[in-house]
């Protein structure tokens, strides 16, 4: 209910206000969705002139808007999910989208909506801005023929970019009124948060999910409130002691930035460990038959580190682990706090970290890790991820009971196919729980085999999400997946309606694949590349294959993939548009024709 009232207050906001006089309303251009595109993306680079606010208009099909976003030239991104969905039909406009006082340079639209109608006939969509007044006019602004516009549309997978576009309409709306701003809920505050955290720019092509928001107010430090309730079966470990943090954590001039991460687990619990001054609950390698919630603080160090790296002081010789020196706040990824929390605490706390998004509202994603990790390791590399993806939904991680050693690759295999009950019950909890409007999939090497099973488990319990039209479920990341291939191929077909869409990261140089060729006598899993090329799915899923960055993705123990900004820039992308086939992501995929249909490679 209160969705819908702050959506009717906006809609108000955004037609009542009084325009000026020499506001004008301009097309910026026109764009056709052919039958069953849901997606379109305006490419307009070439409008100089900056805009106060985008209105829609349709000229041939009722449509409902459910998500706009609008790159701006200066790395600014307005992101929007529009709820309730706003209708429009033929020779309608819509409410007015990204409103603002000042006028601003726009570079990439993306609209995404549904068809209202039954007609086997295109969609003619419109896009106007809002230009504001000048002091002369000397000419009149440029049309789409003399803008050299290019308009994409969303393409099946695997099929080829469309050739550019423009069209012009004789068919002039009335000048709407001028955009008021929209207001914006401060975020909740949360204790031992950095009040003065930012992001950092981003050097790869802006997501279309976020929205800057005002610096908060500085605040005075407040007393540590207790802890949530931990949430405890017979005979586990004590609970965790009353929080009490180090006085670095109210410290505004911290050298961190801490990181909530929520995690599911079916590890045991193990007696609490102590650290920087307070009790903290540990998991070990062990295997519970219960589903475990809690959240994590992880920290990041502000300075001193690469994105994508995970600094620590141990020495990693593969076989084993040893300790240099004792953690530095300021120069390691640490383990701040570890909660176990009751299923009611856990969707409470995280429903109030959704409700501060602003770059990524309304969604979450689900990290699986793969082999040869431990608890903490699948923190740090949640937390790495959001971190570095500068994501401020909520970013949650399923960790499964990997024993953590080079030698238990077999024993891994066996405890990630057991996790899979557990697992469905935990992203069931977010999916329709959570709040979160979009959640994203992300699955390293092993951890994808459970993770699928979850997705065919659903299609086959719940078939009726799989046909309604709208997915459960934002993008299915697979990174290496080490599952079979012909396993990939039929589940990847199944589940088609149950996700916005599928990408699978291949290599031919990721240890923990090497370490599955072994043990299944040189079959190849899905997420390795061998000579004769990828596996593809036409129609399923991009295959994109990453094998020139020599590296392994997203492990702690085995992998520098993650170090690679490109890659994140590319996820960064993914999640946030959704903008498919991959070369209209950026230049450095390169589309690969092969007897078994086209995937993409990455090149440097």
């Amino acid at each position: 209910m209160t969705k819908w009232l702050i959506a009717f207050l906006l809609a108000i906001v955004g037609i009542s206000g009084p325009a000026s006089a020499q506001d004008r309303w301009a097309r910026i251009n026109t764009v056709t969705a052919g039958i069953g595109t849901q997606q379109v993306i305006v490419d307009a680079s070439g409008w100089t002139a900056g805009c106060k606010g985008i209105r829609f208009a349709v000229l041939d099909a009722n449509i409902a808007i459910e998500h706009i976003s609008i790159v701006y030239t200066t790395g600014r991104v307005h992101a929007e999910n529009v709820s309730p969905p706003v209708r429009i039909g033929p020779g309608a406009q819509s409410r007015v989208f990204a409103a603002t006082n000042d006028a601003r340079q726009i570079r990439l639209i993306t609209l995404r909506f549904s068809r209202l109608d039954r007609t086997a006939r295109p969609a003619t969509i419109e896009v106007w801005g809002l230009q504001p007044a000048r002091p002369t006019l000397s000419a009149p602004p440029p049309t789409a023929q003399n803008r050299g516009f290019r308009m994409e549309r969303e393409q099946p997978s695997g099929g080829s970019a469309p050739p550019p576009m423009a069209r012009r309409m004789e068919v002039q709306p009335p000048p709407p009124p001028a955009p008021q701003p929209r207001m914006q809920t401060a975020p909740p505050a949360r204790e031992s948060m950095d009040a003065s955290r930012s992001a950092p720019p981003s050097d790869a092509v802006p997501r279309s999910r976020s929205m800057q928001p005002p610096a908060p107010a500085a605040r005075a430090p407040e007393a540590a409130p207790a802890p949530p309730p931990v949430a405890m079966s017979p005979g586990t470990a004590p609970k965790a002691a009353t929080r009490s943090l180090a006085p670095a954590a109210t410290d505004p001039n911290k050298p961190y930035t801490e990181v909530d991460v929520y995690f599911g687990t079916d590890r045991k619990r193990e007696a609490d460990r102590t650290k920087f001054g307070r009790a903290v609950a540990a998991f070990g390698t062990g295997r519970s038959n219960e589903l475990a919630l809690g959240k994590a603080v992880v920290t990041v160090p502000k300075e001193g580190r690469e994105k994508g790296s995970i600094p620590r002081p141990e020495w990693d010789l593969i076989v084993a682990r040893f300790s240099l020196r004792d953690e530095d706040l300021s120069r390691d990824f640490t383990v701040f706090a570890v909660d176990v929390m009751t299923q009611r605490d856990f969707v409470r706390e995280a429903r109030q970290k959704l409700a501060g998004a602003r770059r990524f509202p309304g969604q979450a994603f689900v990290f699986v890790h793969g082999y040869f990790v431990t608890f903490d390791d699948a923190l740090f590399r949640a937390a790495q991820i959001a971190h570095d993806l500068e994501f401020d939904g909520v970013p949650f991680v399923y960790s499964w009971p990997s024993v953590a050693g080079l030698t238990g690759y077999v024993l891994d295999r066996g405890r990630a196919r057991d996790a899979r009950d557990q697992l469905r019950a935990f992203v069931d909890i977010i999916a329709k729980e959570s709040g979160a409007t979009e959640v994203h999939l992300i699955a390293h090497s092993m951890g994808a085999d459970p993770l699928l099973e979850v997705l065919r488990d659903i299609q086959r319990s719940e078939p009726q999400v799989a046909t309604s039209g709208r997915p459960r479920f934002g993008e299915i990341i697979l990174a290496a997946p080490d599952v079979t291939r012909e396993s990939f191929e039929l589940i990847a077909s199944q589940i088609t309606g149950l996700r916005r869409g599928m990408t699978l990261y291949a290599s031919s140089n990721d240890r923990a694949l090497a370490a599955s060729r072994w043990t299944r006598l040189g079959e190849s899993p899905a997420g390795y590349v061998p000579n004769g090329g990828p596996v593809v799915v036409p129609g399923a899923a991009d295959t994109i294959d990453i094998s020139s960055l020599d590296t392994s993705f997203f492990g702690v123990n085995h992998s520098t993939f993650a170090d690679r900004e490109a890659l994140l820039g590319d996820i960064r992308r993914l999640i946030s548009s959704g903008m498919r086939p991959p070369s209209t992501r950026g230049p450095e995929f390169e589309l690969v024709q092969s007897e078994h249909g086209a995937y993409w490679r990455y090149k440097k």
